[in-house]
């Protein structure tokens, strides 16, 4: 159904930056084109959005996120209670036990540790945060924030990262100190 045919039905119509469009049905489910192609066709989506970057993402009936690249399905084999994308093609979930699980590239960069919170920057580090209320900053697969107890901590498009440690004291760290 084309833009114009869903609004001309009744339905509410949404165009998205990048061209695709979207209606919610009498039923309350939502229907995603692109390029006259239902993206949503034979799925129950009870919410759905689209990316400049062409990446789309509906939640299910269930209440699951399904994120979508190149007509491949990012959360395949997972149950994602939520789900992010990120600016610099990154992405993340929220499974069922709460915890946030950090991609970049196909891979997981937090498989083996619990997270209660992930980010990642658009210089490409990234960190999270621990069971234990502890940050962990990373660049290039090594952990800066390593040997210190980091209550919180940030990176910096120029490549300066900070981080606060247990007594509230903030050590600014330039580049070449990573």
């Amino acid at each position: 159904m084309t833009f114009q045919e869903a609004r001309d039905a009744g339905y509410y119509a949404h165009r998205y930056p990048n061209g695709d469009h979207g209606y919610e049905d009498e039923e309350g489910n939502y229907h995603l084109y692109r390029n006259g192609v239902e993206l949503t066709k034979g799925v129950i989506a009870k919410w759905c959005n689209s990316y400049l970057s062409g990446d789309w993402m509906y939640q299910d009936e269930n209440g699951n996120y399904h994120l979508y690249r190149n007509d491949l399905e990012l959360t395949q084999g997972v149950i994602a209670k939520d789900c992010n994308l990120i600016d610099n093609d990154d992405w993340k979930y929220l499974d069922e036990e709460g915890h946030e699980h950090l991609y970049r590239d196909g891979i997981e960069l937090t498989q083996g540790v619990i997270t209660q919170y992930c980010h990642s920057y658009d210089n490409d580090d990234w960190k999270y945060l621990d069971e234990e209320g502890h940050h962990h900053l990373y660049r290039n697969g090594v952990e800066l924030t390593k040997g210190v107890i980091a209550k919180w901590c940030d990176s910096y498009l120029s490549g300066d990262w900070m981080y606060e440690d247990e007594e509230g004291i903030k050590h600014e760290m330039k580049k070449e100190q990573a």
